[in-house]
């Protein structure tokens, strides 16, 4: 996939600022860092790995995913925190900020695979004997989040077809597409325009906010989340702030409207109107 250059532009610098928050994250957690630490570690990595990937940059995707592989062994208690693994993940920093470089200037990325595998055989170690007590007490793995996303462009949105590459590459940083329709082929070709349906699995509660703030952003963007939550199906609205009637604000400050008549009827509402 080529990048226009606006996309580029956009790329760069989400992409550094995920950089800088793994350099000073795994300093931090250098220094006896917390679990909130290696979680926010872990979304980075994540994030980083499927906005490379939606890119179509793969070896900066591959790179992120190893690192994200070592964090996540972190993150679940089965590998404890050395200056090796340190080392080795801020090798990873410092190689994805040369890509980034190297994406700016329009020169070819640098080839990832020998850090890549040297990461790879760092988490397929097994822990030492001293390691292993340090592992006694694992920390508790974040608890996966499915949701169904309906995303509706409204008709007056002057660029829709760029506004569904937008949403997929939100969806793409933050959590896992798991099914998506239109297909991404013809989303990157430009013959999505008015709405999207996803299936996504975000790494935890965290990375689901984030998703919902970006989203709530695009003034032209209604985005219907269906999800399981204590048992139950609920459905929710994530709509602008400026463009909901009665928001509910949650703790995250993002404006909802649960599942109520009115909710449903803005969703249907748009829908008859974009031919759904």
């Amino acid at each position: 996939m080529e990048l226009t250059a606006e996309e580029r532009t956009l790329f760069i610098a989400e992409a550094e600022e995920h950089i800088a928050n793994l350099e000073s994250g795994l300093l931090r957690l250098e220094q006896g860092g917390d679990g909130a630490v290696i979680a926010e570690l872990f979304r980075s990595a994540h994030t980083l790995k499927g906005s490379a990937g939606a890119a179509g940059l793969t070896g900066m995707s591959q790179l992120a995913h190893a690192m994200e592989n070592l964090l996540d062994q972190v993150r679940n208690g089965t590998k404890a925190v050395t200056a090796e693994l340190i080392d080795a993940l801020l090798m990873g920093v410092d190689f994805l900020r040369a890509m980034v470089v190297a994406l700016r200037q329009n020169t070819p990325l640098p080839d990832a695979a020998p850090l890549i595998r040297q990461l790879t055989a760092l988490a397929q170690q097994t822990p030492n004997a001293l390691q292993r007590d340090e592992l006694a007490a694992p920390s508790q793995r974040a608890t996966e989040v499915i949701v169904t996303l309906n995303i509706f462009i409204k008709p007056e949105c002057p660029m829709p077809a760029a506004r569904a590459f937008q949403a997929y590459l939100a969806m793409s940083r933050y959590g896992e597409v798991v099914s998506l329709e239109p297909p991404v082929s013809e989303i990157q070709a430009g013959r999505a325009k008015y709405r999207l349906d996803a299936q996504v699995r975000f790494p935890d509660e965290a990375a689901l906010a984030e998703l919902e703030r970006e989203l709530s952003r695009f003034d032209d963007v209604v985005v219907e989340m269906q999800r399981q939550r204590e048992g139950q199906r609920v459905r929710e609205i994530i709509v602008p702030p400026s463009a909901a009637e009665t928001p509910t604000a949650g703790a995250d400050g993002v404006a909802k409207r649960s599942r109520v008549g009115g909710a449903n009827g803005c969703v249907a509402e748009l829908g008859r109107r974009v031919g759904h």
